[in-house]
């Protein structure tokens, strides 16, 4: 405001309002491309998968589990006594993978933090499809940012307005399948998937995991909601995102939908957890 009244000291509070929406989209759009340019790398190494560490290593780094594990897990005093980690960051590097949340790591885990960077270790049983969902949800995020950085914001309400108002209906199959994946990590049942759970399932890299809960639009950016996960993938399969309580109703066994007065239906049953 002070370099406008200096520059132009006829202007008026209009003018002065416009130039600071001028400012502020000029300062979005700039965020919006350097998240876009982070976003495409997370989304490069999540598609571009890295090849499967040798059958040999893996049976190495197994057997070394087994000989250095205590009730099958490892500290780190195990790791520095081992030459594995560093003194300095071993404690960091736990913090990464531990989802105990007690200092120690179990083989799954173990795996993770000592496969060298350029592999991968196999995947865990059934994760096939929450990787594909996660992967449509970065893809979603990139085309997003990629949006902000290159239209206008009435272009960006615009294609919103459209884009949802055309969507079809989630599937009752298909939230099933969500939840099904979900649960795979959620092991606890406290509807959240945490950092810790996404590395120690190597979906991602430590840097990538951390921007990705950074930038999702989470409570705590500490982890991924059940709600979020559900909305975030229906949308960026190009279904419109179901209402929780039909969410709920589906998981339940479903059964006839009769809508009450507030949309909640009539039917009610028991939620089980898959």
């Amino acid at each position: 405001n002070d370099l406008v009244r200096i520059c132009y000291p006829c202007a008026r509070p209009l003018h002065q309002r416009q130039w600071d929406q001028w400012i502020c989209g000029d300062r979005h759009r700039r965020s919006a491309i350097r998240r876009l340019a982070i976003l495409s790398e997370v989304e490069s190494s999540f598609r571009n998968r890295r090849p499967l560490l040798p059958q040999k290593d893996l049976w190495g780094y197994q057997q070394l589990f087994n000989d250095i594990q205590t009730d099958g897990f490892v500290t780190a005093e195990d790791l520095v006594n081992n030459d594995l980690c560093d003194p300095d960051g071993v404690q960091q590097s736990i913090a990464l993978l531990d989802v105990r949340g007690d200092g120690k790591l179990d083989q799954q885990s173990f795996l993770v933090l000592v496969c060298p960077s350029q592999y991968r270790i196999p995947d865990m049983a059934g994760l096939s499809e929450l990787r594909n969902a996660l992967g449509d949800w970065v893809s979603a995020l990139t085309t997003l940012e990629r949006q902000l950085a290159t239209l206008t914001d009435e272009e960006i309400m615009a294609e919103e307005m459209l884009g949802t108002s055309l969507l079809k209906p989630c599937p009752d199959s298909e939230i099933i399948r969500l939840r099904s994946a979900f649960c795979l990590l959620d092991t606890e049942g406290v509807e959240r998937i945490s950092l810790q759970q996404l590395r120690r399932a190597d979906l991602f890299r430590a840097a990538d995991a951390a921007f990705f809960l950074r930038h999702i639009d989470v409570e705590d950016a500490e982890g991924v909601s059940w709600r979020a996960f559900v909305e975030a993938v229906c949308f960026s399969r190009g279904w419109r995102p179901p209402k929780q309580v039909y969410v709920d109703w589906v998981l339940a066994g479903g059964g006839e939908w009769k809508r009450g007065e507030k949309g909640i239906p009539i039917v009610r049953r028991e939620k089980t957890v898959m």
